[in-house]
């Protein structure tokens, strides 16, 4: 009769640990991923504040913060989304010949993984969000920008988990690769950007209420919008005839006249927050249980 594996000789504790420290110490010993995140991020953080540099105040800013909400929370998520298909591809076989030999537990790496990813994260989103942010002269309050960091960070962690999700599922790469877009682009289009939100059909309402990226967007438009005031120039004032010769009128005055166009409620940034943060949970357990149930399965028939 076959002996039943005793199992990893650490404790869960201590296995979390060890791999915490030592995936910290190949983070320090070859730092090459790491600062090529990072300049990425600067830079297109960079690219993206030239491009709507100085929005203003006037009608035509409208458009230009609606855009860079949007593209800046979509860069964040396929930024994400690949970083984490292309990390655990690297990491895979060296998890795999330590999964043969019951090294550790599969629950133990994902938190260990998981912890140390969460600040990095964290920090890449403040250098994407200060950069960019200020340069397009969004509001330039504490309180909002740090929801707008808190959003991206959000988006980050949730296209995350998913791109581990994919990469758990299916060993190779390219194939994960051609599948993200598949499941990134039908969230994007549920933001309302696109597609306003009253007008998605109702075969799709299941999509919209579990894309990120809806209630991203609507967060940041809440945090941008909520409080802002806008003015006409010259040429921006509508002409409306009358009897007496006519008047002009500014259109857009307020920021809540453009929340009501997208139909986003002013006030729903932190249940918004809460709803991401329940689906990065959700989205991470996922994960989870494709690397168990899925991945670890493969290499033991194997």
């Amino acid at each position: 009769m076959k002996e039943r594996d005793p199992g990893p000789v650490l404790a869960w504790n201590k296995q979390m640990k060890y791999l915490i420290e030592r995936t910290w110490l190949n983070y320090v010993r070859e730092p090459l991923n790491t600062v090529a995140r990072v300049l990425e991020n600067v830079f297109l953080s960079l690219f993206v504040g030239m491009l709507y540099f100085n929005s203003g105040y006037d009608q035509q800013s409208v458009n230009y913060r609606v855009g860079y909400l949007f593209f800046m929370m979509n860069i964040q998520a396929f930024l994400s989304i690949v970083n984490a298909v292309l990390t655990f591809s690297e990491e895979r076989a060296v998890f795999e010949r330590e999964k043969v030999i019951n090294m550790y537990h599969t629950s133990a790496y994902f938190l260990g993984k998981t912890l140390l990813e969460i600040p990095i994260q964290l920090l890449l989103s403040v250098i994407f969000g200060f950069i960019g942010y200020f340069m397009a002269g969004l509001n330039s309050d504490g309180g909002p920008f740090f929801k707008f960091v808190l959003c991206l960070t959000l988006i980050g962690n949730a296209t995350h988990s998913i791109g581990l999700a994919l990469g758990a599922c299916f060993p190779h790469p390219v194939l994960v690769m051609i599948l993200c877009p598949l499941v990134m682009v039908p969230f994007m289009l549920m933001t309302g950007f696109f597609v306003n939100a009253g007008a998605i059909p109702v075969y799709m309402v299941w999509l919209k209420a579990l894309s990120p990226h809806r209630y991203v967007f609507e967060a940041m438009m809440a945090t941008e919008f909520q409080d802002l005031e806008l003015h006409c120039n010259d040429n921006e004032y509508i002409m409306a005839p009358s009897v007496d010769g006519g008047w002009k009128f500014c259109p857009i005055k307020s920021g809540t006249q453009i929340l009501s166009t997208f139909r986003i409620d002013p006030d729903v940034f932190w249940e918004n927050a809460a709803i991401t943060l329940g689906l990065v949970i959700g989205f991470r357990f996922l994960a989870y249980l494709a690397l168990r149930f899925v991945a670890v399965r493969r290499v033991l028939r194997s």
